[in-house]
């Protein structure tokens, strides 16, 4: 096998293998984007879960919800970082609507 024939071969076995790497890319991509949002989504510096930082890059156990509005996708957070969360009174463990009045007064003994 001559030399030129030798990098035709080569050169068709990539272009073989070029979908594959496609493939593998779109996969990257997407667990990449998976594992963002499996990450603790608390940005309070005053945190003391993560000691001064403005953002935790600890992996998401827990999901939080605002009571001062309507939150329906919640915020993922590590358990050290929700357990600040649902402490400072700002947040709930389960999902509210700023509008329902009576949740709020529930949770809250009539004080909200």
């Amino acid at each position: 096998m001559t030399d030129k024939e030798k990098l035709d071969a080569i050169r068709n076995a990539l272009d073989e293998f070029k979908p594959m790497t496609d493939k593998v890319r779109a996969i990257r991509t997407i667990l990449k984007a998976s594992t963002e949002s499996n990450k603790c989504g608390c940005t309070d510096s005053g945190c003391p879960a993560h000691h001064g930082c403005p953002d935790c890059r600890r992996e998401a156990t827990a999901r939080v919800y605002r009571i001062d509005m309507t939150d329906e996708t919640g915020t993922p957070m590590c358990e050290d970082c929700a357990a600040d969360a649902l402490e400072s009174g700002v947040f709930t463990d389960t999902r509210v609507a700023s509008t329902d009045s009576e949740v709020l007064d529930d949770l809250y003994g009539g004080n909200f």
